[in-house]
């Protein structure tokens, strides 16, 4: 799945709209919002099911390899976007590797590196 193009209303310097632009509400696409629910997904995730050990899922042996691949691509989702570099490490050089895949997108198009590039400056500032 392809991310989706960035849309941009007006970029000439001279825009009637300046102003209006600046105190009208936000679409409910901006990117506040969007970090909103990403942060959101990020916590659900982190509480629910497939953020176990990793190693309990790819051996579980009552899960389906389909199950098995979406539990752990979306745990390896939520290790890159909290850092955890430990974690990832262990995703994909051990027991898990064979049900992720590093450039799989999730529902919205991302990947494990746009979340890491993207939350860990914002949860650890330098």
């Amino acid at each position: 799945m392809l991310a989706k193009p960035l849309q941009f209303s007006d970029l000439t310097l001279d825009d009637p709209n300046y102003d209006e632009d600046l105190t009208s509400p936000r679409l409910p696409g901006d990117s506040d919002s969007r970090l909103m629910e990403m942060l959101a997904a990020q916590a659900a995730h982190q509480v629910g099911p497939g953020f176990e050990d990793e190693d309990v899922i790819a051996t579980d042996e009552k899960l389906s390899d389909g199950e098995k691949k979406d539990m752990l691509q979306k745990a390896l989702h939520m290790a890159a976007s909290n850092g955890d570099v430990d974690r990832v490490k262990k995703m994909v050089g051990g027991k898990a590797k064979p049900y992720i895949d590093i450039n799989g997108t999730d529902e919205d198009g991302s990947t494990p590196l746009i979340y890491a590039s993207c939350f860990v400056s914002v949860l650890r500032p330098s």
